[in-house]
Parts: structure tokens; sequence; C-alpha cells
């Protein structure tokens, strides 16, 4: 994984994944109790739009990497860039399960969605991620949404 890869990879999805929960949404953004210091008010944000972070408490701020580093201060560049490539194995952006028309092989038949069971949501560690980094609360969608399990 390269710099620039690793700058995509979702704050918020980073922070959920090493157990860090957002302690309050504020039209759309993500606030937490430091993830490197402590504190008893929040005061790290995090902005979903920008996947920048900053920490107000300290005037510090800035891409998943600075926050790596700041959260492992014995880590340089290179180490906190693997252990993002380490992490993000575990966080499945949704956009990588899109394909595009050109690339899907076989007749119609093969390209339908075959659900086996539906289920409530919660389970899928990623599809939870990816709504808390949204700003999306949980039992809101559970009144909406189910959960598939697809072949």
């Amino acid at each position: 994984m390269k710099a620039k890869e690793a700058t995509k990879v979702s704050i918020n999805s980073y922070l959920l994944s090493i157990g860090i929960k957002p302690a309050r949404i504020v039209r759309g953004y993500l606030f937490y109790l430091s993830p490197y210091r402590i504190e008893n008010t929040p005061s790290f944000k995090v902005c979903n739009n920008k996947n920048l972070w900053v920490d107000y408490g300290d005037s510090k701020g800035g891409t998943l990497i600075d926050l790596v580093l700041k959260h492992n201060p014995n880590c340089g560049v290179s180490e906190a860039i693997a252990e993002i490539a380490r992490i993000s194995g575990e966080i499945i952006p949704y956009h990588q399960h899109l394909i595009k028309t050109s690339e899907r092989s076989g007749d119609d038949e093969e390209r339908r969605v075959q659900i086996h069971s539906i289920k409530e949501l919660g389970n899928n560690l990623a599809l939870t991620a990816y709504l808390h980094s949204r700003g999306i609360v949980l039992d809101t969608v559970k009144k909406f949404c189910k959960e598939s399990t697809t072949a």
C-alpha cells in the first residue's frame, strides 16, 4: 500500500476497527474522545467528506497516516502505512464491491443475485463501520433495512 492509498482509508472505519466509537455526531461530523490522550469532553473531530481529523484539545490534525503516527509515537511513516494496510484488510470500502457491467462475464442467468438468507443488521462489521462513517445511527437503519447474504 502506498501513502496515497492509505489516506483514502476511512478514518472513522479505522477508529471503529481499533475499538474507538464516536461519542456524538454533530452536523455530519463525528466527535470522539481523543484516541491518544485522556480527556472528558470529546474534542477529536472527523470530517467524513474530506477524511481528515482535528483534535481541538492539542490543535493537531491531518490524514489517517498522521493519526496513526500520533497514536503510535514510536512508529515511522512506513510502519504507519503498514499498520493501515493491515487494518484496512479488515475494512472493505463499499465501492470495491461495485463491478462495471463491461467487466462482468457470463450470460444473464449467471449474473443474477441469489439471496440465501435475510437477517437483522449489525453482524457485518464492514457495513456497521460504513454506517458509522456516514453518521448513520444503526438503530434507525434497522427500522428500514435488513442484511442479506448472496452468492
